[in-house]
């Protein structure tokens, strides 16, 4: 059995001017990539970040007048941690991880191409937000919406 655990979920806005989300980011990881980065302070080699993206809905209820709910997968963004290298002449691995976005409904095939033209701009802003004690190649990863991850 292969258990996992939500490390965070991200709410996408929408950017028309509509109230509310337009997309959800809800990201897995194994349980034993949270101990070793909470002992370690970094994620460890053979990590597995799962970000399931999702279409969203916003409506007016009870609870407030822009509530918005996921209503089908869109795809899954996946990411490897690689500390030693392995794949140099890969075009989808690069700066630590391995890097691949597939799209539902074919899961088994990567839409990816090359992960510094298909994935480094969306990660930018994660470098800027990450602290500087960070492990270099960890700054990649949106670290600060997995509040799991903190130490207990």
């Amino acid at each position: 059995m292969f258990l996992v655990i939500t490390l965070g979920t991200w709410a996408h806005g929408n950017t028309e001017g509509k109230p509310g989300s337009h997309e959800y980011h809800v990201v897995y990881t194994q349980p034993e990539t949270i101990d070793y980065y909470q002992k370690h302070g970094r994620y460890p080699d053979g990590a597995v970040l799962v970000k399931e993206l999702l279409h969203a809905e916003t409506m007016q209820m009870t609870t407030g007048p822009a509530v918005s709910h996921a209503t089908k997968i869109k795809g899954w963004f996946v990411l490897v941690r690689d500390t030693q290298g392995r794949f140099k002449n890969s075009k989808l691995w690069g700066d630590g991880w391995g890097w691949s976005l597939f799209n539902a409904p074919d899961s088994k095939n990567t839409v990816s191409t090359d992960y510094q033209e298909n994935c480094l701009a969306c990660h930018l802003p994660a470098r800027d937000l990450a602290e500087d004690d960070v492990h270099e190649e960890d700054k990649w990863i949106y670290t600060i919406g997995y509040p799991v991850l903190n130490k207990n």
